[in-house]
């Protein structure tokens, strides 16, 4: 588990030169959590997003509104990216170990391979 993130409401995570890329990140270790994701809600801002954490796999059921989806391995490398995903949609990658879920057009200019960080929220 990432307790060091429970305490706070949000997480930041940045790139590899440790520039912001989103900076209201929820973590959804939980299974209730993971299975609830981003369902029932109306949209997501700029900046705000969900990481579901030991995962490979997610479903779009119940969504309102399409997100993008970024598969990472366990170290937080990006191994695929999802764009402009649309409700009542699933999607998996075997080898991924986390997936963050944003607003769709979130995701432009991140490559494969690409290293992303977690921290806390200041």
């Amino acid at each position: 588990m990432h307790t060091e993130f429970t305490n706070s409401k949000y997480v930041i995570i940045t790139d590899e030169k440790d520039r912001v890329l989103w900076d209201r990140i929820e973590i959804a270790e939980t299974f209730f959590l993971k299975l609830k994701g981003l369902m029932f809600r109306k949209k997501l801002e700029h900046g705000e997003g969900l990481l579901l954490l030991e995962v490979s796999s997610i479903h779009m059921c119940f969504m309102r509104f399409p997100i993008d989806a970024i598969f990472l391995d366990r170290d937080f490398r990006v191994k695929q990216v999802f764009m402009n995903l649309k409700p009542w949609t699933g999607f998996a990658i075997a080898d991924a170990a986390h997936v963050l879920e944003l607003p769709s057009g979130s995701t432009s200019g991140l490559e494969i391979g690409m290293q992303i960080r977690l921290r806390g929220h200041s």
